[in-house]
């Protein structure tokens, strides 16, 4: 079951959300330069970031790493946009094309893991991932709100009819570190005014 669902992420991974969501991160990025490649490859290093960013925090709060079951936590925790994504896809409606409501959360919670915030019960982790300093392209951009709830909706669940929950918690860090080791094999161009991820095994 772990092997299928890790295999299904990645599938999905590789094909639309890594291409996907750097699409998202240059459409809000005032510094945008597609035609530079250092600019892609700094866009390629900022959606990886986010990328295993969004996997740790999917992982650790399935497995209680973090204070979920603080309730001082739960209006700041990942789960609330899951949950309320979830809710409003199935639900067929809107999401703005111009408002970051999800961008400011998700910023907000990577400024709280990486410092710490005794108020809400976390603790500072300051392991690198999260530092503003990885990533300098995350703290300029905005993500649409319109733009990021599919891209997240299809980490966060199964593609099946049920749209089921991915369960992280039974998935292994081996399952997620093989992901993104296999991300570290493709790198970002752009073909037709789009942005693809194509396999080049020296940019791993």
């Amino acid at each position: 079951y772990e092997e299928k669902v890790s295999q299904d992420l990645g599938a999905r991974v590789f094909a639309s959300i890594f291409p996907q969501l750097a699409d998202a991160l240059a459409a809000g990025d005032e510094k945008a330069d597609l035609t530079s490649p250092a600019y892609l490859a700094e866009l390629r290093e900022a959606t990886l970031v986010l990328l295993y960013r969004l996997l740790f925090i999917l992982y650790a709060e399935d497995r209680n790493l973090l204070p979920v079951r603080d309730e001082r936590y739960d209006d700041y925790a990942l789960r609330k946009i899951r949950e309320d994504i979830a809710r409003r896809r199935d639900a067929n409606d809107i999401f703005s094309a111009s408002a970051t409501r999800y961008w400011q959360h998700l910023t907000d919670l990577f400024r709280i893991i990486a410092q710490g915030d005794a108020s809400i019960g976390m603790p500072a982790y300051n392991g690198g991932l999260f530092e503003e300093s990885r990533a300098p392209l995350l703290s300029r951009t905005r993500v649409a709100d319109a733009s990021f709830a599919p891209l997240f909706d299809d980490l966060a669940r199964r593609p099946d009819l049920l749209r089921a929950w991915i369960n992280y918690r039974d998935l292994s860090v081996q399952h997620l570190g093989g992901i993104y080791e296999r991300l570290l094999e493709y790198s970002l161009t752009v073909e037709d005014n789009k942005i693809v991820a194509r396999p080049a095994s020296f940019a791993r």
